[in-house]
């Protein structure tokens, strides 16, 4: 059966997407839940998934191309579908398909403030049902985060997405940032949206704030589920020796740890280029050395540029080394082609 890969609706807001590369290739098997083609819209960007198994016959989408929501992105169908077949279905959806009217008076998803002692604590509210959720993020994201979910949550239930302190537009100010600060805000914010009781949803750090919620005031809390980790994430986090570590704040990680954190929040995008400056810094020398066992792996899938100082470190893992005096290349080569520069030992012989 013939079937439409359609540019997806990101949360009420939504109206078009900018259209990302393709995941696969026009031929390539595929199964459900495969991602296809990666979209970005102005809030959030991510991968299209195929709703059932299939080929894909036609990548119609152009990578750049902005389109509405609804609009035909690609075609699954059997390998055996005739070729003409597939062009009519093309062909008819695109004779035949009107984009969804936008309300002159809409103003889409409009998140509020509200003052809770000193912060003030931005959040979006969406749905009318008696019961309400409340959706927390993790460490590093915001109430956007929910996107994928909010809407189709609010259908039954009034929800609750919030940036907690620190995160998002609420005040930055976090105070010392442990479980019991945020639990406090929480707390007060609920008492000022009067709600008495909710279902409490937390991925990651907000998995762990929810359940010290639970402990603090259970009279809040009619239930709890906690979001885990993906396994990209979970990889990445034992791949820098935190996964121990997971559910605490970064705010209480030792200084080593947290440069670690940033590394692996950057990695866990599969970016094809990480640039770090000075990533050793302050640092202790066992630090140093796992932080090069650590990113040598990463040069298989990822180029890096690194501006450091210390050359003990950098040599574990740099392929090519370029050395600069007030901005001003003095040579480039490999590390023992620098170590042997008469360059180099000019530049720096002449500063003793």
């Amino acid at each position: 059966m013939t079937k439409a890969i359609t540019m997806p609706k990101w949360g009420l807001s939504m109206k078009e997407g900018l259209v990302g590369d393709w995941l696969v290739a026009e031929g390539a098997e595929v199964g459900a839940g495969t991602e296809v083609v990666l979209v970005e819209t102005e809030k959030i960007a991510g991968g299209v998934e195929a709703a059932e198994a299939g080929t894909l016959r036609r990548a119609v989408a152009a990578t750049g191309d902005t389109l509405p929501v609804g609009a035909l992105l690609g075609v699954l169908a059997g390998a055996d579908t005739p070729d003409a077949e597939v062009d009519a279905f093309v062909s008819e959806f695109q004779a035949n398909f009107v984009p969804e009217e936008t309300d002159a008076e809409e103003g889409g998803d409009q998140t509020e403030t509200i003052q809770v002692g000193e912060f003030s604590v931005n959040y979006l509210r969406q749905g009318s049902g008696a019961k309400t959720a409340v959706l927390l993020h993790g460490f590093g994201g915001d109430l956007n985060n929910w996107l994928f979910n909010q809407a189709a949550l609010a259908e039954h239930r009034t929800v609750i997405a919030l940036d907690l302190p620190g995160h998002g537009l609420t005040t930055k100010k976090v105070a010392n940032g442990n479980l019991l600060c945020m639990v406090h805000v929480l707390q007060n914010l609920m008492d000022r949206l009067g709600v008495a009781g909710a279902d409490w949803v937390g991925h990651s750090m907000g998995g762990a704030i929810a359940l010290q919620l639970a402990l603090t005031r259970p009279d809040l809390v009619r239930s709890l589920t906690r979001g885990g980790y993906d396994a990209r994430i979970r990889e990445t986090l034992a791949r820098f020796r935190l996964i121990e570590r997971s559910d605490d704040l970064a705010g209480i990680l030792s200084h080593g740890q947290q440069q670690w954190l940033e590394i692996a929040m950057a990695l866990v995008r599969q970016p094809k280029l990480l640039l770090l400056d000075e990533p050793t810094a302050g640092m202790s020398p066992e630090e140093r050395w796992a932080t090069a066992e650590i990113l040598e792996p990463v040069r298989g899938h990822c180029a890096m540029v690194i501006v450091e100082h210390d050359l003990d470190f950098i040599r574990e893992i740099c392929d090519r080394l370029t050395v600069l005096n007030q901005g001003v290349v003095v040579d480039s080569g490999t590390v023992a082609e620098i170590q042997n520069s008469e360059k180099v030992r000019e530049v720096y012989l002449s500063r003793v």
